[in-house]
């Protein structure tokens, strides 16, 4: 099977999801979006939005039967601000790294997808700024997964 980018959204969100991963106590769900927003009233205070970025999609030949297809993706972490930017810093710095341990190498079980060659994270500063200024506190993860897949 060659998976596609909404099977790479699924294992990332899914990853996360099963780390367990909590902020200040509070868990952190996690769910895939076609962009990185969160809106007050239509889901949880705190939670992971996983979205692909906004770039073209990298497949070089890699083989003389297969191509490596990089996926990149977002992982955003949101959670209600308090305008004080001081006072959950220790909290968010823990989750931050937390993310970036999840996937920082090619984990044993390949997330469940085939032909996983590689996993990389690296935290981005992010501000979605009608959103900070509506109280949120916004957090995120640039996330690639390279993929060997079968040439058509």
């Amino acid at each position: 099977m060659n998976p596609d980018i909404d099977d790479v959204l699924e294992a990332v969100a899914a990853r996360l999801q099963g780390a367990g991963l909590s902020l200040a106590g509070t868990p952190v769900e996690a769910r895939k979006s076609k962009q990185p927003h969160q809106e007050e009233g239509e889901s949880r205070d705190v939670q992971f939005t996983v979205c692909a970025k906004p770039q073209p999609k990298d497949v070089r030949r890699f083989t003389s039967l297969h191509d490596l297809h990089t996926y990149r993706l977002q992982v955003v972490l949101w959670s209600p601000g308090n305008r004080e930017r001081l006072a959950n810093l220790p909290d968010l710095a823990a989750l931050e790294d937390a993310v970036q341990t999840l996937f920082d190498r090619r984990p044993d079980d390949l997330m469940g997808l085939d032909g996983v060659r590689d996993v990389k994270a690296a935290t981005s500063v992010f501000l979605d700024l009608p959103a900070y200024l509506q109280g949120w506190d916004a957090s995120a993860t640039e996330v690639s997964v390279e993929i060997v897949r079968d040439r058509p």
